[in-house]
C-alpha cells in the first residue's frame, strides 16, 4: 500500500513558562504547524518550511526529531499523492479524500473531497468536490514525522498569516498537556508530551 511522508512542529519557547505556538485556521480550529513532506524533502527541513508558511515564523534552533507513526487511512479514506482536476477546482496533493468506490471497473477511482466548518456543532458541510484518480495516485498510509524547535522567547503574541487561500490567527499559547488542537492533533501532544518536557529541562538548566 502506497504511503505518503507527512511532518508535525512543535515550536516551544525555552524560558518558562513554556509556549507552543499554534495557528487557529478558520474553518478547522487551533492546531499545529503540520503538512505534506515533499518530494526530495527530509522531514525535518519540511517541518521548518510549514512552520514558515503557515505561521510567518522561522525557527531558529537546531531540530530535534521525537519519532514517527504510520497510520493505515481504512478502505474509505486516502490521501492524493498529485493534484486532481475536481470539475474545475483542483483537489490538492497532500489532502485527505474519501474513496467512493475503491474497486473500479475503470481504470480511475472516484474521489470526494469534503470541506467542513470544524466551528459548529455539528460541522458544517461548506462544499463538495468530485474526482477521479489512478490508484497510484492514493495513499492508504501516512508515515508522520514528529519535530521538535526549541526557541527563544518571541518577538510577537499574536498576528496573522495568509497560508492555503485562508488568514490564520497565529500565537503563543501555554505549552499543556491538554491543550485542545484540531482532531488527532490533541493525542500527538498527549503522546509526546513527557519527552517535549525532558527536552525542555535539558535546555532550560544548560
Amino acid at each position: 500500500m502506497t504511503c505518503i511522508r507527512k511532518t508535525t512542529a512543535f515550536v516551544v519557547t525555552k524560558e518558562s513558562p513554556f509556549h507552543l505556538l499554534v495557528f487557529r485556521h478558520p474553518l478547522a480550529g487551533i492546531q499545529l504547524p503540520a503538512g505534506t513532506v515533499e518530494k526530495g524533502e527530509e522531514p525535518v527541513d519540511a517541518a521548518v518550511r510549514e512552520v514558515r508558511e503557515e505561521t510567518g515564523y522561522t525557527v531558529c534552533s537546531d531540530p530535534v526529531l521525537l519519532g514517527a507513526a504510520t497510520t493505515n487511512l481504512g478502505p474509505e479514506c486516502a490521501v492524493l499523492l498529485d493534484d486532481v482536476d475536481g470539475g474545475g477546482h483542483t483537489l490538492l496533493r497532500g489532502h485527505t479524500v474519501r474513496v467512493l468506490r475503491a474497486e473500479s471497473s475503470s481504470k480511475l477511482i472516484p474521489i470526494r473531497q469534503e470541506i467542513f466548518d470544524y466551528g459548529t456543532t455539528p460541522p458544517t458541510l461548506l462544499s463538495a468536490h468530485r474526482g477521479e484518480v489512478r490508484a497510484d495516485k492514493l495513499a492508504g498510509m501516512v508515515a508522520r514525522s514528529f519535530v521538535l524547535f526549541i526557541e527563544e522567547t518571541p518577538t510577537f503574541e499574536r498576528r496573522t498569516q495568509r497560508a492555503d487561500g485562508h488568514e490564520f490567527e497565529v500565537f503563543w499559547t501555554p505549552f499543556r498537556r491538554d491543550i485542545s488542537l484540531v482532531e488527532g492533533q490533541t493525542n500527538w501532544l498527549a503522546e509526546h508530551f513527557d519527552v517535549i518536557e525532558a527536552h525542555l529541562s535539558g535546555a532550560t538548566n544548560r
